[in-house]
């Protein structure tokens, strides 16, 4: 705790250093009234934002929709073919495992 209060001691002290030298070193300036007018114009005036819509991102979701279908069908299409493979693969060993079975009690007789 004591750390942190060394710390922020030396910062603050820092930093009234700082003050004192930019007091000390700048000389202070006294704006021109029509800037101050102008400056404060601009501050009061309301902020108008015109938003509009941006025809490259309406292009690009739509370029996303179709690429997400597309690669929705292909994982479709992929997954069946794997899941097809594998039933196909269990369906060989179910038959090769008969046929040894069948081969065993050939052959102990």
């Amino acid at each position: 705790m004591e750390g942190n209060l060394n710390t922020n001691q030396v910062t603050r002290k820092r930093i009234e250093d700082m003050e004192r030298y930019l007091q000390n070193s700048m000389n202070p300036v006294n704006p021109r009234p029509e800037f101050v007018n102008k400056l404060r114009g601009r501050l009061e005036a309301p902020i108008i934002t015109v938003t509009r819509r941006n025809e490259v991102q309406a292009n690009q979701l739509l370029i996303l929709a179709i690429a997400s279908f597309l690669s929705g069908i292909l994982f479709f299409f992929t997954a069946s073919r794997v899941l097809i493979a594998f039933v196909g693969a269990i369906g060989l060993l179910k038959y090769l495992n008969r046929g040894t079975e069948d081969n065993q009690q050939f052959f102990d007789d």
